[in-house]
């Protein structure tokens, strides 16, 4: 066997039994590309309307009643049993699951930091999900197993809740499946678990929300096949929908616009799966629409066919968040440096190079990224953090002293294509449109830091003001 296509379904196309057996159909389809699946937990369907993963976060939340803990975790075996039965799989599939899931949940082998419990119990989504894939498969007549993502060589960082791959996986990983292909006796396909991986020290990790998409480009990048993501969207389009109902799908884009794309808003990919891309120059990744499997769909892939075009509009919610002279240590506020010097230490992963925007996250919280950082004034810094919680502004004060100032809940509207931030005509127009928009509102709705890389042009704006926004620039560049 040589695996040669991978395949990821999301929780958002495996809800209910008919999803598992159009996702079985599809992996069946071409079977004789010897593909891999990789699976998300469930999504919600009908009476249960929240989520595998975040009922089992809830679960894994001690600060809430212990009584709400158990009903979100019944409701998770509830949900997988009644699955289970409707897709006539064995009794007893996931028994083993649900003894394990309960113990952990009880009694954790050994004393554990509330992150790291977290990523325990979030970490039987998966495997739950990959079972019940493959035993449909199986019953239609395409031999599947599970596969846990440890277990082929998902090493990650001990980050909990938001793990990376380490480098030294993707051999492994690639020596791993050699042997489960040499091992087969016939062809047949391999369920594998996204989302989740271990540490060094053999304690269950995950890789972030929507990081399935990573599993999948990393199995891809380490095996040199082509990736499918199959989504319950036509793939990337031109305009957020809700405001340009006739947005159209974008065919192709590059690495850098689709990493672009997902950082300022449109989360179709996860933007690691686009960083884990890049390991294998040449790495094509469809993105397909579930019900349009064959078709369509925007393509991921490493060239830049033209420069200095607009592929798309972003938007995303953002807080603006100042840092004012304070407790800056012995450098003193009137250093220059000093307030990337703070701003490192404040977000403490590294600016992308690679980028020229930054994909920075708080060590100690979840879900926020650093879009744009400025330090025009000595000793001053400004941030526009994507940050879903509203937390960061506490968190910078709190644990560093600094005087903080901005406003929360703020939006951000950015261009993306790969060279537009060096057109000056693309700029031009952008700010010609900003101007435009001024005018429609009595006080003030656009901030003067903004987002200029290389394959961007962002501005920070009231929420007021982002319709209006998004329209004209969607008239100026899709004409």
């Amino acid at each position: 066997m040589k695996y040669t296509m991978v395949m990821k379904f999301g929780g958002g196309v495996l809800r209910n039994p008919d999803d598992f057996r159009r996702a079985a159909k599809i992996i069946t389809d071409h079977r004789a590309e010897d593909p891999i699946a990789v699976v998300s937990a469930v999504g919600a369907s009908g009476e249960y309307t929240v989520k595998t993963t975040d009922l089992l976060l809830r679960a894994a939340d001690r600060s809430l009643p212990t009584k709400q803990r158990k009903q979100a975790l019944n409701k998770v075996v509830d949900w997988h049993e009644a699955l289970a039965s409707s897709l006539g799989c064995e009794e007893d599939l996931l028994g083993h699951d649900f003894t394990q899931l309960g113990a952990e949940f009880k009694n954790p082998a050994k004393p554990m930091g509330e992150r790291e419990y977290k990523d325990l119990i979030a970490s039987h989504g998966e495997p739950m999900a990959a079972k019940l894939l493959a035993d449909v498969l199986t019953k239609s007549g395409y031999p599947s197993i599970p596969v846990n993502a440890p277990d082929i060589g998902f090493v990650t960082t001990s980050n909990f809740g938001d793990a990376d791959l380490l480098d030294s996986s993707y051999p492994i990983i690639v020596v791993e499946l050699q042997k489960k292909a040499t091992s087969a006796s016939g062809d047949r396909c391999l369920v594998v678990t996204g989302f989740t991986g271990v540490d060094n020290k053999k304690r269950a990790t995950t890789m972030g929300r929507g990081s399935s998409d990573y599993t999948t480009v990393a199995i891809g990048a380490a095996i040199n096949a082509e990736v499918y993501i199959f989504k319950d969207v036509p793939g990337f389009l031109t305009a957020p929908p809700d405001i340009i109902p006739d947005a159209n799908v974008i065919p192709e884009l590059s690495y850098a616009e689709a990493q672009a794309l997902g950082l300022y808003g449109v989360d179709v990919v996860c933007h690691k799966a686009i960083g884990a891309a890049r390991k294998r120059s040449g790495l094509k990744i469809h993105v397909r629409n579930i019900g349009n499997p064959t078709s369509g769909g925007t393509l991921i892939t490493s060239g830049k066919k033209k420069t200095g075009i607009v592929k798309g509009i972003a938007t995303c919610s953002i807080d603006v968040i100042k840092i004012y002279p304070g407790r800056y240590g012995a450098e003193g506020a009137d250093n220059p440096e000093c307030g990337e010097k703070h701003a490192r230490r404040v977000f403490r992963r590294r600016f992308d190079s690679d980028t020229a925007t930054t994909l920075n996250v708080f060590s100690a919280m979840d879900h926020v990224v650093v879009l744009s950082y400025s330090c025009t004034v000595p000793g001053h810094a400004t941030f526009l953090v994507r940050d879903p919680t509203h937390s960061s502004s506490e968190f910078v004060h709190d644990n560093y002293g600094f005087n903080i100032g901005g406003e929360s809940d703020k939006c951000l509207v950015t261009l993306v294509g790969d060279g537009i931030g060096d057109n000056m005509e693309v700029r031009h127009r952008f700010y010609r449109v900003l101007d435009g928009v001024r005018k429609q509102f009595p006080e003030p709705v656009f901030y003067r830091d903004a987002v200029v890389t290389e394959t961007s042009i962002g501005v920070a704006l009231k929420k007021r003001a982002k319709d209006a926004t998004v329209k004209t620039l969607y008239k100026e560049f899709f004409p």
